[in-house]
């Protein structure tokens, strides 16, 4: 079961192009919403948990092929 944890950095990339890395920094989590920056800008997602336990979030947003970061 893999969790975020603050002060630690995470990348994800695009469906449409895996050439295009992004990293987010957790600043603050609580059970259910995680506070990170992501290009200089502090955004909120709310935190969901996978089959397996494994948290992930969508740092921009749900929607058709929207990123999606993983705890992992």
């Amino acid at each position: 079961m893999a969790t975020f944890k603050i002060n630690q950095a995470y990348k994800y990339t695009f469906i449409g192009d895996r050439s295009i890395v992004c990293e987010i920094t957790v600043t603050k989590k609580t059970a259910t919403m995680i506070t990170f920056i992501d290009n200089g800008e502090t955004k909120r997602a709310k935190i969901q948990v996978n089959s397996e336990g494994n948290e992930f979030i969508y740092p921009d947003g749900k929607y058709s092929k929207c990123p999606i970061c993983k705890s992992i």
